[in-house]
């Protein structure tokens, strides 16, 4: 049982959108409306203006010159989880055995928790994410503190995700905000 739980946590905490869904479930029970505002970190194809050298023909020569226009460029930055990949998620982790759903009392709206083996796994998942902040954090007076830019550089999920489901308190210094990483669990 507990190589099962090692190794379903592994393969969770390598897809980012498995682990979104792990993080944010294991928080209590979502509904369906509340998964799919669920936002990812990944890369999305975005219409910039640029300034670009290009062969320009000109009646009394072919020259170089600059053109203005609209380029297609890769940016990283949190997208909202389409409807139908949500649902794609919670299938997958109900084929593991993480995820089980059930009706609410109005039989229309469908809830999904995290079953025994998920909340284990949930476990090892924050245990993995805590070392893993731990690594990039500043140590101060015996604590490790960590901005939300470096949670979200680290896991590649929203800081505010991370923290509620990592139990994270947030204090301030020097006008900065961070977060506290316990030592365990």
């Amino acid at each position: 049982m507990l190589g099962d739980v090692k190794v379903l946590a592994a393969e969770v905490a390598d897809n980012k959108r498995l682990l979104a869904m792990m993080l944010y479930l294991s928080t209590g029970a979502k509904a369906v409306k509340d998964v799919v505002s669920l936002r990812v970190y990944e890369a999305g194809k975005v219409r910039v203006k640029k300034r670009v050298k290009e062969r320009v023909e000109k009646p009394w020569g072919t020259t170089y010159d600059d053109v203005e226009k609209e380029v297609l460029e890769e940016q990283w930055s949190y997208y909202p989880l389409p409807q139908s990949t949500a649902y794609r998620i919670l299938k997958r982790l109900r084929e593991l055995g993480l995820v089980e759903a059930y009706r609410g009392l109005d039989y229309r709206k469908r809830y999904y928790k995290l079953t025994e083996l998920g909340r284990n796994v949930a476990e090892k998942l924050k245990e993995l994410l805590i070392e893993k902040l731990k690594t990039v954090a500043r140590i101060e007076n015996g604590k490790y503190l960590v901005t939300e830019n470096k949670i979200e550089e680290t896991i590649r999920l929203e800081a505010s995700l991370v923290a509620e489901a990592l139990g994270l308190r947030k204090g301030e210094t020097y006008g900065k905000t961070y977060y506290v990483v316990p030592k365990k669990v």
